[in-house]
């Protein structure tokens, strides 16, 4: 299996050190991630996680689809059944809340080539806010933020062995930013990143803000 290793470092605000958050790929369908528990739109949820849309008289049904349609949505390769789509036609942004106690540190995700106006956002449990653009995102996998969906990437965000969340906002100014089975873990450090890590590239610091 095909993986890329960047290490962003992120040097956390008003914080007295830093933490690393890292960022790889796979070829999917699912996270690579011991023990992760995935949600995938057809019935199989994670404890404590919850989906949340923020536009104002949109319910989470809009979000989750299946198939696509020109314009609005494309199923990302390796996707079967339902996945959730996030984009100004269906409903942007959807919040994934976390419930108190979960300590999650490590999301993955299942989505096509990422577009430049695609956000996830983490709001850590120190109040800081960590927001990574599909441009960031695409250039930690030494790709372009095209939106090509032709390509079917898993993407994996692993935050720090103490950096935990308790949302995650998942945002696009255009028309579409679609994922299906997004994983959840709380791990000291991804297997994955141990037997890679000597090929960590740093790709500079990217500055939390206080939410």
């Amino acid at each position: 299996m095909r993986r890329t290793l960047i290490a962003l470092s992120i040097a956390a605000a008003a914080a007295t050190s830093a933490s690393a958050t890292t960022i790889w790929t796979s070829a999917g369908p699912g996270s690579d991630v011991a023990g992760a528990c995935t949600v995938d739109f057809d019935g199989s949820t994670c404890a404590g996680v919850n989906y949340v849309p923020v536009a104002p008289d949109v319910t989470l049904t809009n979000n989750i689809v299946t198939g696509s349609a020109s314009g609005v949505t494309a199923q990302p390769p390796g996707s079967t059944g339902y996945y959730l789509n996030v984009g100004p036609t269906l409903g942007s942004p959807v919040d994934i809340t976390i419930d108190a106690g979960a300590n999650y540190n490590y999301f993955g995700l299942l989505a096509g080539s990422l577009d430049a106006y695609n956000t996830i956002e983490f709001r850590l449990t120190d109040s800081s806010v960590l927001s990574l653009t599909g441009t960031e995102l695409a250039a930690a996998a030494n790709q372009s933020a095209t939106g090509n969906q032709q390509q079917g990437i898993y993407w994996n965000i692993f935050l720090g062995a103490d950096a935990f969340f308790n949302r995650i906002r998942l945002s696009s100014t255009q028309n579409a930013f679609e994922s299906d089975n997004h994983a959840f873990a709380k791990v000291p450090v991804p297997a994955t990143l141990g037997l890679l890590g000597l090929g960590l590239l740093g790709l500079g610091a990217i500055g939390r803000r206080r939410g």
